[in-house]
C-alpha cells in the first residue's frame, strides 16, 4: 500500500510539488524516489525511474532513482540498460547523492549495477566501452567503483547463460490519464495565427508532442522537437499523411518568434500540417484532456516527463507515449497502421 502512494506522489503535475522551484520540487522527488529500495519497487514505479534514470541531469534524483532500482525484485534489463545511460549523461556532471551521503551519484549509479542479480551481456559490452572510451573523464572514486562493477558483472557472466529474472519488468508505455476534451482550447502558431486546437487536430491523424523553450535538460525538449523534425522527414520519405504538433508547456513565455526560432534552429520546416502551438486560451483544459506530466511554480515549469500523443481526427488519443524516450520507427509503424 505504502509503495502504491509513492508511485502517485512521482507524477510532476502532483499538488505535492506545486509552487515549489525546480531544486527543491527536485529534491522532493529524490526522496520520494529512494523511499523504493525499502518497501519494493512495483512495476507502476518503473516507467518513472527508466525515464529519470536515461533523462534526468540532476545528480541527486538520478541517484535516488539508482537507489530505487535495489527495490526491484531481480534483474530487469531495461533497468540495467537506464543505469548505463545515467553513467553517460552524468559525465562531467557528477555531484552529491544528497544531503548527508557520501557517495556521488555516479559512483551510486553504479553500485546499482553491481547489485544487479544479472545483466545482458550487451549492457555489460556497453559499460566496457565507456570504461576504455571514458574512464579518464572520472575521478578516482570512481574509476574504483567502475572497475569493481565490471569485475562483478563479469564473474556473474561467467556463470552461465545472462538469464533474466521471472520478475523481469516490462516497460510499457503510460497510459494517458487525460479527461475532458478540448473545447474552447484556442492557440496560437510560430506565425501568430489563432484557431481552436480541435480544428487543427480534427484534420488528420495528429503527432502531438509536449516541451517549452526555456528546459535546460537537453535529453528532453530540444532532443523531443529535434527527433520531431526526424520524424517529418521519414514521414515523408515513406509518403505517411498526417499531421505533427509542438505544443508549448509556458505558452506565456513562448511566445511566436520564440517557438519559429526554437523549431528552426532544430531542423522542423513549418507548413499547413506541421506547426507549433501555445496555448492562448484554455492551457489547463489542455493539461487535463492529456493528463500532462507537467508542475510548476507560479506560471514557470519546475520539472516535467517526456510525452508524446497520437490523437485522431475525432480528437481521441489512440497513443501514448510516455516516461520512456519514443523511438521514431515506432511512431511511423503506428501512423503507418492507421494508414
Amino acid at each position: 500500500m505504502r509503495a502504491d502512494e509513492l508511485v502517485d506522489q512521482l507524477h510532476e503535475g502532483s499538488d505535492r510539488y506545486a509552487g515549489r522551484s525546480a531544486a527543491a520540487a527536485g529534491r522532493l522527488r529524490a526522496s520520494v524516489l529512494a523511499e523504493f529500495a525499502e518497501v519494493g519497487l512495483p512495476a507502476a514505479a518503473v516507467p518513472y525511474v527508466v525515464e529519470v534514470l536515461r533523462t534526468e541531469l540532476n545528480p541527486e534524483v538520478v541517484a535516488a532513482a539508482a537507489v530505487a532500482v535495489r527495490g526491484w525484485p531481480g534483474s530487469d534489463p531495461e533497468l540495467a540498460a537506464a543505469l548505463v545511460q545515467a553513467l553517460v549523461n552524468l559525465r562531467g556532471r557528477d555531484g552529491p547523492a544528497g544531503p548527508g551521503h557520501s557517495r556521488t551519484a555516479l559512483v551510486e549509479v553504479l553500485a546499482a549495477l553491481a547489485w544487479q542479480p544479472s545483466v545482458p551481456a550487451d549492457v555489460v559490452a556497453a559499460l566496457e566501452r565507456l570504461s576504455g572510451e571514458h574512464g579518464s573523464d572520472w575521478n578516482p572514486e570512481v574509476r574504483r567503483a567502475l572497475a569493481d562493477t565490471l569485475a562483478a558483472l563479469r564473474r556473474r557472466a561467467g556463470l552461465g547463460p545472462l538469464a533474466l529474472s521471472a520478475a523481469s519488468a516490462v516497460v510499457v508505455s503510460e497510459p494517458s490519464a487525460g479527461v475532458g476534451d478540448l473545447g474552447g482550447v484556442v492557440v496560437e502558431d510560430q506565425d501568430g495565427v489563432r484557431q481552436p486546437l480541435v480544428d487543427f487536430l480534427g484534420l488528420a491523424d495528429t503527432v502531438v508532442a509536449f516541451f517549452y523553450t526555456r528546459c535546460q535538460n537537453p535529453n528532453k525538449c530540444s532532443l523531443t522537437i529535434t527527433k520531431l523534425a526526424d520524424l517529418q522527414a521519414r514521414m515523408l520519405e515513406r509518403g505517411l499523411a498526417g499531421q505533427l504538433a509542438a505544443i508549448s508547456y509556458d505558452p506565456g513565455f513562448d511566445l511566436p518568434p520564440r517557438l519559429a526560432a526554437y523549431g528552426r534552429a532544430r531542423g522542423l520546416r513549418f507548413g499547413q500540417s506541421v506547426r507549433m502551438f501555445r496555448a492562448v486560451e484554455g492551457h489547463s483544459r489542455l493539461a487535463e484532456f492529456f493528463g500532462l506530466r507537467v508542475g510548476y511554480t507560479g506560471t514557470i515549469v519546475n520539472q516535467h516527463g517526456l510525452e508524446l500523443y497520437l490523437v485522431d481526427a475525432a480528437v481521441r488519443i489512440v497513443r501514448t507515449w510516455a516516461r520512456i524516450p519514443w523511438e521514431i520507427p515506432d511512431v511511423l509503424n503506428s501512423l503507418e497502421a492507421r494508414a
